[in-house]
């Protein structure tokens, strides 16, 4: 069993396992001077985010397309409010 799916069964995110990874290979390579120990351990991988269906994608990139101000596009395709934007 990997370590990462022990982990992921203890309900750990993936960026907290990515954060472990790093802890521990930055111990044995800078305090222990052994780096060879975390070279063969896996980082886990993030998943990129997909669209639910091909029509969802499709009605989405259609309200990208037709926003023509630069500053819509942004809000509509990284999910901000306009009011947590500091003026």
């Amino acid at each position: 069993m990997r370590s990462c799916s022990v982990l992921h069964g203890l309900g750990r995110s993936t960026s907290t396992i990515g954060s472990f990874h790093a802890a521990l290979s930055f111990w044995f390579s800078h305090t222990l001077g052994r780096p060879e120990v975390m070279a063969n351990v896996p980082r886990p991988t993030v998943g990129r985010g997909r669209c639910l269906t091909s029509r969802r994608c499709s009605k989405l990139k259609f309200l990208f397309e037709a926003t023509a101000d630069p500053f819509y596009r942004t809000l509509f395709q990284t999910g901000r409010d306009r009011d947590a934007i500091p003026k």
